[in-house]
């Protein structure tokens, strides 16, 4: 069975990453004007504890999706490496069932890890960079609602996997349209309630709730819940699951946490050595330029269930275009919204934020740094496609080489130019360059054909149909 994108589900992932974004957006501006300085830089390395909790996810949240994709194209066995070449038309309904059984039953414990860790290391840390509890109004509450945030955003995790990969992306993202809007209201009504920062995490806390009711619902229907009741799966069976999704998650739980140090990590290092002020800034730059990177991603994101489905059934051609527009919209989506990004610090001026951007020296380093790392990230999301880790050994390197990088210079005064220098070094050194050759190499995919010529062929066609053949 093949797996298929329709439009219904691309306008509803963008109308999704829009709610997404102005949850962001819309909130920001209030945030800015009623929260200090000192809030605002706690806010963003609360929000980067919560990505680093995240982790624990130890990148089965991907495998399990793929799995899912595999099993409903027809898969009738799940391997460590590459994929399995015995297919049917009719999906295997006993290894669904265990897959689904083993994925809830590993959250569980990874969502009490995490909140374990929270609890003692995060508490630690937090202690630290207020001042032993004592620079921030109930910051003691915020924290443990932080916390609790975090439990249960781990915890229901599978969720998201098992409608991404079963291809139901109309759903996932009307679900996540849902929580965001309930999410700008009560961020809005507890910020004019004067609650402040606590306001802000109480509605982290509670948002969520809407996404995971709507995501059970609609993944969790008559046909799911008949395959769960009719078929009876072992410890044995749910065990051998496990140590196959283990062998790549663990990889990816490895390039996960590096990852996390050359992104949301820095946030919480440089608040070792810089003031929350300067948190607060390089984090607003992050947050925008994340925006960007994740609005002009969006359509590469969509597809993918859909490219391992054709990946599975032998299509290369229509993979190869599915590939192609979705990189080129990429490319253009993200010139748009770097171009837009530098006026914000104008704007930022004019209305006298407590909290700035840093100059447009950092602002277009950085930039031009999201756009290869970002660039290189979907390559090598394509060979995820096919369970191909050949990244692995240069993320791993490459990791560790930022974060060593981002101590020194932080430690010999280099500032913030010191952070984007750190993580943009060892990129540029191999990966940027290494991983869209090895992709392109390894799907037969032309830059000329594929990328440009094609996709500006699809668009002027529609364009040409839509509008000027009238």
């Amino acid at each position: 069975m093949e797996i298929k994108v329709s439009k219904s589900d691309v306008i509803w992932s963008y109308a999704a990453q829009f709610f997404n974004l102005a949850t962001g957006l819309i909130t920001l501006p209030l945030i800015l004007k009623m929260l200090s300085a000192e809030e605002v830089g706690l806010n963003y390395i609360l929000i980067s504890l919560a990505s680093i909790i995240a982790l624990f996810d130890m990148g089965f949240s991907g495998q399990f999706a793929r799995f899912i994709t595999y099993i409903f194209s027809g898969a009738q066995e799940l391997q460590k490496d590459g994929m399995s070449t015995i297919k049917s038309d009719v999906v295997n309904q006993h290894l669904l069932a265990t897959t689904i059984l083993t994925a809830k039953k590993i959250y569980k414990y990874i969502a009490f890890i995490a909140f374990a860790s929270l609890v003692s290391l995060g508490t630690v840390y937090v202690w630290h960079v207020t001042n032993g509890f004592n620079s921030i109004d109930n910051i003691i509450v915020i924290w443990c609602i932080s916390c609790l945030a975090s439990f249960f955003n781990i915890y229901y995790l599978y969720l998201n996997s098992f409608l991404q990969g079963r291809g139901m992306i109309k759903q996932t993202k009307q679900a996540q349209v849902y929580s965001r809007v309930f999410q700008v209201l009560l961020t809005f009504i507890l910020l004019l309630c004067g609650l402040g920062l606590l306001g802000v995490v109480i509605a982290n806390l509670l948002a969520p709730f809407v996404l995971r009711y709507f995501s059970y619902n609609a993944f969790f229907d008559s046909y799911i819940k008949d395959v769960i009741s009719n078929n009876k799966v072992t410890n044995s069976e749910m065990k051998e699951i496990f140590q196959i999704l283990f062998y790549n998650a663990k990889k990816m739980g490895v390039i996960g946490i590096l990852s996390s140090i050359i992104g949301y990590a820095s946030t919480i290092v440089i608040g070792g050595f810089l003031t929350l002020k300067d948190v607060g800034s390089y984090g607003l730059m992050i947050q925008l330029i994340g925006i960007i990177v994740t609005l002009s991603s969006t359509y590469f994101y969509s597809l993918t269930p859909k490219l391992g489905s054709l990946i599975v059934l032998d299509k290369k051609e229509q993979f190869r275009k599915n590939v192609g527009l979705s990189l080129f919209s990429f490319y253009i989506l993200y010139a748009i919204g770097i171009f837009f990004l530098m006026l914000a610090p104008v704007v930022f001026k004019y209305f006298e934020f407590h909290t700035q951007l840093p100059g447009y020296g950092i602002l277009i380093a950085y930039s031009f740094y999201k756009l290869l790392e970002q660039n290189q990230s979907i390559y090598s999301q394509l060979l995820l496609i096919i369970n191909d880790l050949a990244f692995y050994p240069s993320a791993v390197i490459t990791g560790i080489v930022s974060f060593a990088l981002l101590i020194i210079m932080l430690y010999v005064g280099c500032g913030l130019w010191g952070v984007v220098f750190s993580q943009a070094i060892p990129l540029f050194a191999y990966a940027a360059w290494k991983w869209p050759i090895y992709s392109r190499k390894k799907f037969e995919l032309s830059i000329k054909n594929d990328i440009l010529i094609s996709p500006y062929k699809i668009i002027y066609n529609i364009i040409w149909m839509k509008f000027l053949k009238k």
